[in-house]
């Protein structure tokens, strides 16, 4: 197996079992505050940022965080479990989620 067929393989299996597990993610990891720790810390690095891309934004909650202070911001996430981007846009609504890794996302 190449290198390239073993990124892939862990890939697949990845988004697999965020997709399996996506439903129960949050009350999993509701206990741990790194998401919204690390941006409420980082975000201020960032100057007047007037949108934000999140890639591996899972259910969205850093995302949320933002939502919540900046209104206005345009903001989208990416994220190669479709059962993570389900969830994510039912709780961010105006925000755009698309499906995919941040190797191959395309920026405009």
């Amino acid at each position: 197996m190449t290198q390239s067929d073993r990124k892939l393989t862990m890939a697949t299996n990845s988004a697999k079992y965020y997709d399996e597990t996506a439903l129960g993610y949050d009350a999993l990891h509701d206990i741990e505050p790194e998401h919204t720790r690390a941006t409420q810390i980082g975000w201020p690095l960032l100057g007047n940022a007037s949108s934000v891309l999140d890639v591996g934004c899972g259910t969205g909650r850093s995302l949320l965080w933002l939502d919540e202070r900046y209104p206005r911001m345009e903001l989208r996430g990416i994220d190669p479990s479709q059962g993570m981007i389900d969830i994510a846009t039912r709780n961010l609504p105006r925000c755009t989620f698309q499906r995919g890794d941040g190797e191959s996302v395309s920026i405009r």
